[in-house]
């Protein structure tokens, strides 16, 4: 669980330097990162890591939802589960 804000400033640096090295679309590390981000419930981040995956695999699609309901954002957790229903991927 991200429990200081240190923790997310520490969590974006290594997100930048992912990106710097062209991890960001890998499915495990992109998982991690949208995982962490929805614990320390930075959602923007969490889906902007979401977006930067290809193929987003279900578990870091779970964590996104996850993520988002525990901030009330529901209509934005239905719209990333309607997309994995339409996707056939549930």
């Amino acid at each position: 669980v991200c429990s200081r804000l240190a923790d997310l400033r520490e969590g974006r640096l290594v997100h930048r330097i992912l990106i710097k090295y062209g991890f960001e679309f890998d499915q495990i590390i992109g998982g991690v990162l949208i995982e962490f981000y929805s614990d320390c419930e930075a959602t923007v981040d969490a889906k902007r890591a979401y977006d930067g995956v290809t193929n987003p695999c279900l578990n870091a699609s779970n964590s996104l939802i996850r993520g988002l309901i525990s901030i009330g954002r529901i209509d934005d957790a239905e719209l990333i589960f309607n997309t994995l229903v339409e996707a056939n991927s549930i």
